[in-house]
């Protein structure tokens, strides 16, 4: 899609949207809310989650969303990063992102399961 058709696309979306919804978009737009923030507040406040998706990716600043927690201090930026995932003959593209220091936690633990496991088990 070009930058044109994107910027027609977010014209139709916010002359559709309420004022909040509009305010909403313009914080995002302007690097005062983080993507993770938008997602949340656009699905509070009854925004499709197409819509928001779409909005997050046309409308993002590309500021650091993150930082990673003991990794040298290496930012993760709002992109991501994409990986080939392969499973037996079937192959496919994915874009990976990790946003918050507990989302880095997780990941170096192999997951949200061995992270609270390990949690429960340090408590006892």
């Amino acid at each position: 899609m070009s930058r044109n058709q994107t910027n027609r696309r977010v014209d139709a979306i916010r002359a559709q949207s309420s004022e909040l919804e509009n305010h909403l978009i313009d914080e995002y737009s302007s690097g005062r809310l983080s993507r993770r923030d938008f997602v949340r507040r656009g699905t509070v406040i009854g925004m499709s989650l197409s819509a928001v998706g779409f909005l997050a990716s046309a409308c993002g600043t590309g500021k650091k969303t993150g930082t990673t927690a003991g990794g040298g201090g290496t930012a993760v930026q709002a992109g991501g990063k994409e990986v080939q995932v392969r499973a037996g003959d079937k192959a496919f593209t994915a874009r990976v992102r990790i946003d918050t220091p507990k989302e880095v936690q997780y990941f170096q633990h192999g997951g949200i399961l061995p992270f609270v496991l390990r949690q429960l088990l340090k408590r006892d």
